[in-house]
C-alpha cells in the first residue's frame, strides 16, 4: 500500500549552514510502503493500548448508520488520513514575538527626585499625579512607546483597550456629588495637552455665565457652555481631531471657579462635568473616525493571511501586562550602595523601587514569515528603539515578564505533524528548560504540559474530573484504531513505562485536531511550556474571526530585549516544528529512541544551529547536570545603581558598569 504525502518548500532557501537543507529546500515527496504480514495484533505492536478504565481502545468494528462495518485498517493506512494535502498558496512557516517588560514611567511624587537622573531616557512629569490603574496613565504610557516606535519606522498602531476604561470614575470626596467616567480615548496622551495651546485660549474668550444662573437648570447652563465652546471651534476653524482629552479636563477643572452667579459648589461642578461629558463624546468620535481612518492597517512584512484572527496581529502593537505591572521588585532583589535606601514618612527605609510608578507592556509583533530576512531585522529594530528611548528594568526573576515566540503554519498544520510534535516535546522538554534561568522551572507562567497539560493530568495525577476524562479519551473504535497503533509503530519505538505507553497511545488515537489541543492544553489561561492555540480536523482551519490563531505558543524563555538572544530561541523553536514536520518515519524513531534511552546530544539532529548551541553554553553556569542560562549579575542581584537594559539590541548588561555599585 502506498502513502503519498503532500510537498513542502520553503519560500526563500534556509540559512547558510543549515543542518537541514537537504530536507527542507528540496521537494520532500515520497512514498511510504506499509508492509504488513500476517494478522498483527494491537499487543504485536509493543504497546498497551488499554484506556484507563481498562477498556480496549481497539475494535475489530466500526459503526455506520446502518449498523456495524467491517473495515480494513491496512487501507486506511494507505489513505494516510492524518497527513492530508495542505492549503494550496504560501507556506510560510510563521512566526510572532510578544515581549514583556518592566518601564519606569515617573517619579512616584512631585518631590522625590530622580534617583538616577544620569539616565536621560523617557521619564515623563506629566503622569506624577496619576495613578498608574488610570486608563490616562496606561493610554498615555502605551501610546508613547507606539509612537516613538512609529517615528523610527515601524509600523505600529494603537488599539482599543476596552477594559482599561470598565468601571472607571472620577476620584472624588464624600462629600462631592457622582462626577461621571473620565472620558480618555485610546488614542490620547496627557503629554499631548502641550500641543494644545490654541484650545485653551477658550477659556479666556468665552461668554461666561453670570447672574440668574442660581443651580436650577444645571442641564441649560451646560449646554449654553457647549455651545459657546463648539462656536469657537468653528470660527477658529479647529480640527476636532486635534483636540486632546487632557487639554479638556484642563479646561474642564478651571471652569468651575470661572462660573459666576449664585451656585453652591456642588452646583459648578456639575455644570462642570456635564459640559466636559458632553463635549469628550463629540471629540471622541472625531479622533476615533481620524485615527482609524489614518492607521496602517498592515505591515509589509505581515504574512497576508495570517493575522486575520486579530488585527493588531497584522502591525506592531502594544498592551499592558498587568502581571509584570504587579511585578515589582523588593530591595532584597538588588545591589544598593550605603545610604541609599529611601525613607518612608514614617522614618522606617522603603523600596527603592517605589521612587518611581511602572508600567507593565507587552509589545506585540505582527505575524511574520520566520524565513524572511526583514523579520529578524524588525525584532532588532523594535528592541533598539525600546531600549533607546525607555528606561526598561534588566531581566530579573522576581519580575514575571517572559517571551512568547509564536510558530505557525501558512498551509495549515496537519493531525500527523501536531502528533508527532506532540511526542517530540514530552520527551525533551526537561532538557528545553536549560536554554532560560532556572527560576523558569518554578515559574506559574511556563509549567512543564508533561505534567500540566489536561492528558498529563488524565495519565499521571488522574487530576481532572470524570465529566472531561470522557472529552479527553480518543473517539476512535475498530479498523481506525487499528490503524492508529500501527502508525505509531512506524514514529515511536517500544516503549517500556506503562504510563508513557498510555500518555503516547492516547497521543496517536486522537482522529481529529481539535481533541489533540484539549488534550495538550491546561485550560484557556494556563501557563504552560507551550499553550496549543489550534483548531481543525486533519488540518487546522484557516485564521479568521472567532478562529484560534493556529499556532504553538513557546512561552519558557524569561523576558528580554536581546534581539540576539530572542531570535536563537526563536531558531530553536522553529527546528522543532520544522523537524516534526519534515522528518521522515526512519529519521523519526531514531530520535525518540534516542531520547528514550537518556541521551541529551540530540540537538543537532533535530536540525538547531550548532553556534547558537554554542552562544547557549557560553552564558551558561557550566556543564553539569543543573546548567541553565544566566545573567552576570553581581551575587545574583541586580545593582541599582544601573538596573536599565543598555543601549542596542544585544546584551542587556554593559559588562562596565554591571559590577560597580559605587
Amino acid at each position: 500500500m502506498l502513502g503519498s504525502h503532500h510537498n513542502r518548500r520553503r519560500d526563500t532557501p534556509p540559512g547558510e549552514g543549515d543542518p537541514m537543507e537537504d530536507i527542507e529546500y528540496q521537494t520532500v515527496t515520497y512514498h511510504t510502503v506499509w508492509t504488513v504480514t500476517g494478522d498483527l495484533k494491537p499487543q504485536d505492536l509493543g504497546f498497551d493500548l488499554m484506556s484507563l478504565d481498562g477498556s480496549s481502545l481497539v475494535s475489530s468494528e466500526r459503526h455506520s448508520d446502518t449498523g456495524p462495518v467491517e473495515m480494513d485498517w491496512r487501507e486506511i493506512l494507505a489513505q494516510d488520513p492524518d497527513n492530508p494535502p495542505v492549503r494550496e498558496g504560501g507556506n510560510a512557516t510563521s512566526i510572532g514575538i510578544e515581549l514583556e517588560f518592566l518601564v519606569a514611567v515617573c517619579r512616584a511624587s512631585e518631590d522625590i527626585p530622580d534617583p538616577l537622573r544620569k539616565d536621560h531616557r523617557w521619564l515623563t512629569d506629566s503622569l506624577i499625579n496619576e495613578s498608574p490603574e488610570s486608563s490616562a496613565f496606561k493610554y498615555t504610557v502605551r501610546n508613547k512607546i507606539i509612537d516613538r516606535l512609529s517615528a523610527n519606522g515601524i509600523v505600529a498602531n494603537k488599539t482599543n483597550e476596552k477594559w482599561w476604561e470598565s468601571g472607571e470614575q472620577l476620584m472624588q470626596g464624600d462629600d462631592e456629588p457622582y462626577l461621571g467616567k473620565f472620558f480618555f480615548g485610546w488614542w490620547d496622551s496627557l503629554e499631548y495637552e502641550q500641543e494644545n495651546p490654541a484650545i485653551l485660549q477658550w477659556l479666556e474668550r468665552h461668554k461666561w455665565l453670570r447672574a440668574g444662573m442660581d443651580g436650577s437648570d444645571i442641564p441649560g447652563a451646560a449646554e449654553v457652555l457647549r455651545a459657546q465652546f463648539m462656536e469657537y471651534l468653528e470660527r477658529d476653524k479647529m480640527r476636532p481631531f486635534t483636540i486632546s482629552m487632557g487639554a479638556l479636563k484642563s479646561i474642564r477643572d478651571k471652569l468651575s471657579t470661572l462660573i459666576q452667579g449664585e451656585l453652591t459648589a456642588t452646583s459648578r461642578k456639575s455644570i462642570m462635568q456635564r459640559w466636559y461629558e458632553s463635549v469628550s463624546l463629540f471629540v471622541n468620535s472625531e479622533n476615533e473616525d481620524y485615527c482609524n481612518s489614518h492607521s496602517v492597517p498592515v505591515d509589509p512584512l505581515a504574512v497576508p493571511d495570517m493575522g486575520v484572527a486579530d488585527p493588531r496581529y497584522l502591525v506592531w502593537s502594544c498592551k499592558e501586562d498587568w502581571t509584570v505591572s504587579t511585578s515589582i521588585p523588593p530591595n532584597d532583589c538588588y545591589n544598593i550602595r550605603s545610604g541609599k535606601i529611601p525613607l518612608m514618612p514614617d522614618g522606617k527605609p522603603g523600596e527603592v523601587t517605589s521612587l518611581y510608578k511602572w508600567f507593565g507592556a507587552e509589545v506585540i509583533s505582527p505575524v511574520m514569515d520566520y524565513d524572511n530576512p526583514g523579520s529578524r531585522t524588525a525584532l532588532i529594530s523594535t528592541c533598539t528603539v525600546l531600549r533607546g528611548e525607555f528606561r526598561i528594568h534588566k531581566p530579573m526573576e522576581f519580575i514575571q515578564s517572559g517571551v512568547h515566540v509564536h510558530i505557525g503554519q501558512q498551509a495549515g498544520w496537519t493531525l500527523l505533524h501536531l502528533k508527532k510534535f506532540a511526542t517530540l516535546w514530552h520527551l525533551i522538554e526537561p532538557f528545553m528548560y536549560r536554554f532560560h534561568r532556572k527560576d523558569r522551572r518554578k515559574s506559574a507562567w511556563c509549567k512543564p504540559l508533561a505534567t500540566e497539560c489536561n492528558l498529563a493530568k488524565l495519565v499521571f495525577r488522574r487530576g481532572l474530573d470524570t465529566d472531561k476524562d470522557s472529552l479527553l479519551m480518543p473517539t476512535t473504535t475498530g479498523a481506525l484504531s487499528r490503524a492508529y497503533a500501527e502508525q505509531m509503530s512506524r514514529y515511536v519505538p517500544n516503549i517500556q513505562d506503562h504510563d508513557l505507553v498510555s500518555f503516547m497511545s492516547i497521543i496517536w488515537q486522537y482522529p481529529e485536531i481539535d481533541q489533540l489541543n484539549l488534550g495538550m492544553s491546561g485550560g484557556p489561561d494556563a501557563g504552560t511550556t507551550i499553550r496549543w492555540r489550534l483548531a481543525g480536523s486533519n488540518l487546522t482551519s484557516p485564521t479568521g474571526p472567532n478562529v484560534k490563531t493556529q499556532t504553538l505558543e513557546f512561552r519558557l524563555m524569561q523576558g528580554t530585549l536581546d534581539a540576539d538572544h530572542i531570535w536563537k530561541w526563536a531558531s530553536i523553536c522553529e527546528r522543532l516544528v520544522i523537524f516534526a514536520r519534515d522528518s521522515t518515519p526512519a529519521q523519526f524513531r531514531g530520535t525518540i529512541k534516542t531520547l528514550l534511552k537518556g541521551h541529551a546530544p540530540f540537538l543537532t539532529t533535530l536540525g538547531m544551529n550548532e553556534e547558537d548551541l554554542t552562544w547557549f553554553m557560553s552564558r551558561s553556569n557550566g556543564l553539569n547536570d543543573d546548567v541553565h542560562f544566566i545573567y552576570p549579575d553581581l551575587n545574583g542581584k541586580i545593582n541599582w545603581h544601573n538596573p536599565f537594559m543598555t543601549t542596542g539590541y544585544q546584551d542587556t548588561h554593559d559588562l562596565r558598569l554591571n559590577d560597580r555599585i559605587d
